[in-house]
This record gives structure tokens, C-alpha cells and sequence, in this order.
């Protein structure tokens, strides 16, 4: 099976790359961190949908806990922007408790249908609210297709492989994986395919996802002008939630035991720039942990 495919080999090692350290959908794990054992509440359904309104991890936090709705909204949340969040932010409220409505739906496409349906969800918004909702409500519906036809990120992914755009090469691409000893169901693949496309496009690069985040608290914490960091309680939660990532892949962590040894370092802040061309310039899969 792999054999059909250009890269396989490198795109292998960049799947296990962003397996192992949940880079692939990092808020996944960050927000599962934040909430314990309020995971399955109706609170947990709160926290995702603010985070979907904002796409940005800190500013949901703050607007949970009380903060005015006026915190950053990244690009991908751009239809919300002039204004367009408060409608959006009313009309998930209109909908509490979402708990209950989400337990009931007893399919994928149901689940969708019920999250598009708020101001200001599209396909994108819903699928990957969905995917959100379903660790952090613990929702028992699964996908049931690889969402490929309906997603440019996934469908690029395919073609960097060389496969033509269809629920066959997702299957195919999801068999080889599971052949070669990663584990992974089929939204994990629908998000790194998207990954893999952004790395062949000189985007992206394992653990990109976890130092944005790091990026977007601190964007907030300079909004509310924080000197001690790491230590203001507004914001000292979210990175103590960050210890769900290992300490080689978190910028803000200058030295330590790491899962692949000791390590000493200056750091960094966000996204690497320099970082995101390797792949397209060079061929090479860098791991978060290697020099930067």
C-alpha cells in the first residue's frame, strides 16, 4: 500500500512525530488537562464552544471566568469578526444546557447538523467543534467518514502523496498507518493529512501547533498587560495545562529531563518562523526537540 505513495517513509515519521506529542490537535489535550475530572459537563461544553468562537485558548479561559467578550479572535474564526462574535456567542447560549442536546444525537452527521446550525458555523467550524466536543463532553458518536471531499487542507494532503482526492486513498493512507504501528482514528488523520499538506507547503513543521498556542497566551497576557507570566493566576492555569505536552516540545521550558534526555536551551515564543520552510527547502522532518 505505501508503496503508492511519494514521501511515505517521511510522512510515516512526521504521523508518529505528531502522535506522540499531541501536537496534531493540541488544544485537545490542553483543554482535557484545564477540566480533569469536569470532563463530561456541562461546563467542559462551555469552555469548547468558547474556544471555537475565539481560536485562541486564552482568551476562551478569560471569557469563561468572567472577562468581557473582547479578547482576540484568530484568522480562522474571521467571519466572527466586526462584531459578528456577539450573535455567535448569544445563540450558543440561547441553546444551553448543550449537554443534554449533544447526548441525545446518536450519529455523526446528526452531531454536525446540530453545531452548524449556531450563527456563524460553517463545515469547518462544525467538524472540528465536533471533534472537540467529543473528548471534552465525552460524547460517544464517532466519524464516520474522513470529512476529505469537503476540506482543501486533507485534500492537498492526499495529493502530496500522490493519491487523487477520495474516501479510498483516506482509507488507503489510514490502512498503511495502522499497518506501520500508529494508532489513530479517522479525525486524527483528517487533521494530520492537513498538517502534512501545510509542511509540503512550507507551513508547517511538528510541534507548530503547540508553540502557537504558547503564542496565543502570551498575545493575551500582553492584552492585559502581565508582567510575571507564568505566574499571574489569570493565566497561571493554562500553563500548568501545558504540561500535558512533554517539556522538549514547550518553548517556554529552558532545560530539564525531556522524554529523549536532558536538555538545556534559550527557548522560544511562538511560531518559528525559519522552522516552517525546513520541510519544503531541505526534505528533512525535524522533530520539536532538535535544534532550533
Amino acid at each position: 500500500m505505501s508503496s503508492r505513495m511519494i514521501n511515505y517513509d517521511k510522512f510515516l515519521y512526521f504521523t508518529k512525530l505528531q502522535l506522540e506529542t499531541g501536537d496534531y490537535d493540541a488544544h485537545i489535550p490542553f483543554f482535557k488537562q484545564i477540566l480533569g475530572d469536569q470532563l463530561g459537563t456541562e461546563k467542559a461544553c462551555e469552555l469548547g464552544f468558547l474556544y471555537m468562537a475565539y481560536y485562541n485558548e486564552a482568551s476562551a479561559w478569560c471569557v469563561h471566568n468572567g472577562g468581557k467578550c473582547e479578547y482576540p479572535i484568530e484568522q480562522q474564526r474571521r467571519n466572527l469578526y466586526g462584531g459578528r462574535i456577539y450573535p455567535h456567542l448569544e445563540d450558543l447560549a440561547a441553546r444551553v444546557p448543550w449537554l443534554e442536546r449533544l447526548r441525545k444525537l446518536d450519529n455523526w452527521s446528526s452531531l454536525l447538523e446540530c453545531i452548524g446550525a449556531v450563527y456563524g458555523n460553517g463545515r469547518w467550524a462544525s467538524y472540528t467543534t465536533a471533534e472537540l466536543l467529543m473528548h471534552l463532553a465525552q460524547l460517544t458518536v464517532r466519524p464516520d467518514s474522513f470529512e476529505i471531499l469537503e476540506s482543501s487542507g486533507p485534500r492537498g494532503g492526499l495529493e502530496d502523496l500522490g493519491l487523487d482526492v477520495s474516501e479510498a486513498s483516506a482509507r488507503l493512507v489510514h490502512d498503511a498507518l495502522i499497518s506501520d504501528g500508529c494508532v489513530l482514528n479517522y479525525s486524527q488523520l483528517e487533521s494530520i493529512l492537513c498538517d502534512w499538506h501545510g509542511m509540503c507547503k512550507g507551513t508547517f513543521y511538528a510541534g507548530r501547533n503547540i508553540d502557537r498556542q504558547q503564542g496565543r497566551i502570551l498575545k493575551v497576557a500582553g492584552l492585559l498587560e502581565i508582567n510575571e507570566v507564568f505566574v499571574d493566576s489569570r493565566l497561571a492555569p493554562l500553563w500548568l495545562a501545558r504540561r500535558c505536552f512533554d517539556c522538549e516540545t514547550r518553548g517556554e521550558v529552558v532545560g530539564g529531563d525531556g522524554a529523549h534526555g536532558s536538555f538545556s536551551r534559550d527557548g522560544w515564543s511562538g511560531i518559528d518562523k525559519q522552522r516552517l520552510k525546513v520541510y519544503k527547502e531541505t526534505g528533512v522532518v525535524l522533530a520539536p526537540w532538535e535544534e532550533r
